[in-house]
């Protein structure tokens, strides 16, 4: 390898030469042999010798030139296309996919353009300047870095698990350790943990995130999975089972139903609420004891006029929102004694005092007291710092 230079991939497979001067080559036939790849050139060394071509020089990768049936029978073959088209190589390496993404990296690393960061924010077009900036490829994602450095990597160590929700898998946080995501470096950090926030969801499949920043480097990282099931929708006392019934056509998730024992005098024998169907079997959510009485039954169901279900429509809500439901207690050292809700910054859904009494959306001047659990809903980091304000 010359100086600066770097091998990428290398690899057995084929090629030939379709195209020569503008003409098809109608009688080229393939030839076996070693594949290199450096960010540099691209090398195909068979057995009458070898021919380089500088990554610089392909002006265009891909498309389908079957200049014969022995083309025609490759399915997996990239071509490289030289001067304006005139000259085509075809190159089928043995490990198509994982030297395409090679080839792709390659390309794309070695190639210098203009940006300007960001274009757009908040729906405004930005006066930003034009920079000259390069692209890294990666298996999740496109860097860009420009050369005045105005971009971040923050790497992603140390994960931990958000108290209160359940626990991203193991698989997920092997995936990010180590991982180096790049951001703009001219952001606020409230900016860089929303961005941070939006691409582990978006690319990990990560339901909640608490990220804290010292600067521009990641301090904390915790994450959440989101809650899925019904166990998380279900009130105290409750119990989701299925059963096979008939359910009425016009029936759908969240009616409320009566189950009926089959048989010439039909029996009422439960009163619960539709959640799932699947034929005809019905899964429905009653009292524990009911659900014990229906279990394993054949019933037919009678929906009756629609409710106002709140707390449906609350756990909905909140499975969806990056929002969550959590308890802090205050303590008798805490900067709380004395506040009033409308100091806290989340929203207090309830006040549980010391002897067990529970207000219900208390009024934003209500004073807290030692010894009260605040019901809040609010996001990861605001209820972390909360609960270190109550402690």
């Amino acid at each position: 390898m010359k100086p600066g230079e770097t091998k990428i991939a290398d690899t057995r497979g084929r090629f030939l030469q379709a195209l020569r001067n503008g003409r098809e080559r109608s009688d080229a036939g393939w030839t076996n042999g070693r594949i290199l790849l450096s960010n540099k050139r691209i090398v195909l060394a068979g057995t009458s010798g070898k021919r380089t071509f500088p990554l610089s020089k392909i002006e265009q990768v891909g498309g389908r030139f079957d200049v014969n049936q022995r083309v025609a029978t490759v399915a997996d073959y990239i071509a490289l296309q030289f001067d304006d088209g005139e000259d085509v190589i075809l190159v089928a390496p043995a490990e198509f996919e994982e030297f395409e993404m090679d080839l792709y990296d390659a390309l794309l690393s070695s190639t210098k353009f203009l940006v300007r960061h960001p274009a757009v924010e908040g729906g405004v077009v930005q006066n930003t300047e034009w920079e000259r900036a390069k692209m890294q490829v990666e298996t999740e994602a496109v860097n860009i870095a420009t050369v005045a450095g105005t971009f971040v990597g923050i790497q992603l160590d140390d994960i931990g698990d958000i108290d209160g929700y359940d626990p991203v898998p193991e698989t997920t946080k092997a995936a990010l350790a180590g991982t180096t995501l790049v951001f703009p470096r001219k952001v606020s950090a409230d900016a860089l943990r929303e961005r941070l926030a939006m691409r582990l969801k978006e690319e990990y499949e990560v339901g909640y995130v608490d990220a804290e920043f010292d600067g521009g480097d990641l301090d904390t990282l915790s994450l959440g999975a989101r809650q899925a099931g019904l166990g998380p929708t279900l009130a105290p006392g409750d119990a989701a089972v299925p059963i096979r019934a008939d359910p009425p056509n016009a029936a759908s998730p969240g009616d409320v139903v009566q189950v009926y024992e089959r048989g010439p005098e039909p029996t009422r024998v439960a009163t619960a609420e539709l959640r799932a169907t699947a034929g005809d079997v019905v899964t429905v959510a009653c009292e524990v004891p009911e659900a014990r009485a229906i279990t394993g039954g054949e019933y037919r169901l009678v929906t009756l006029p629609a409710e106002p279900r709140v707390d449906r429509e609350f756990a909905s809500l909140l499975r969806a929102a990056d929002e969550t439901m959590a308890t802090v207690t205050v303590g008798a050292a805490s900067e709380l004694v004395g506040t009033t809700v409308g100091d806290i910054d989340a929203t207090v859904a309830a006040v549980r005092d010391a002897d067990g009494g529970v207000e219900a959306i208390p009024a934003r001047d209500r004073p807290l007291a030692d010894g009260e659990t605040l019901y809040v809903v609010a996001r990861p980091e605001a209820i972390r710092a909360l609960t270190e304000r109550a402690a």
